[in-house]
């Protein structure tokens, strides 16, 4: 399927995103193919405009740990001098990093792959910088295998504050 246009995404995408990064909000784009809504948000924003997480060529799951690992890269804190041992050290150097940004995108393609615990950290954190005033947009995204994932008891949270879920469909 062709998700673009004109070099806008079809089925209204890029104002879906305008809305929710207005409104610091989290968001899901799911595809019947991960990578046709990977492509769909990436051909919608700006290059320099988020942190992109790159999940899809992950092992079959991305712990919390492995979360942490990579939103700590893209957000390029491996270049302070000292590194923290503990990951919640490395935790709270993210907060204080998205803490002291205007406005931060994360941008999490693959997001099915996560684990509870990992999608659990960040919604903590969405939550915490939108209660802080930073102004923290998050958007999933997946495959279909998301919403069964979103179901779960434990992400009630995070699933009740998700803005929009945006489907693309074939």
């Amino acid at each position: 399927m062709d998700t673009t246009t004109a070099g806008l995404p079809v089925d209204g995408l890029d104002v879906r995103l305008a809305d929710m990064l207005g409104a610091g909000a989290l968001m899901s784009v799911v595809a019947d193919e991960a990578a046709v809504a990977e492509a769909a948000v990436d051909g919608a924003l700006d290059s320099g405009q988020s942190v992109r997480l790159g999940l899809g060529a992950a092992a079959a799951s991305v712990s919390r740990a492995d979360f942490v690992r990579l939103l700590a890269t893209e957000l390029e804190l491996g270049r302070c001098e000292r590194q923290p041992r503990r990951p919640a050290d490395v935790e709270d150097q993210i907060e204080a990093e998205l803490a002291r940004r205007e406005q931060v995108l994360v941008v999490v393609h693959g997001a099915h792959r996560m684990l509870t615990e990992s999608l659990e950290w960040l919604y903590s954190i969405w939550s915490r910088a939108s209660t802080s005033g930073t102004h923290l947009s998050v958007v999933l995204t997946a495959s279909p295998r998301l919403d069964r994932i979103l179901a779960r008891p434990a992400l009630a949270d995070l699933r009740s504050c998700l803005l929009i879920q945006h489907r693309i469909s074939a």
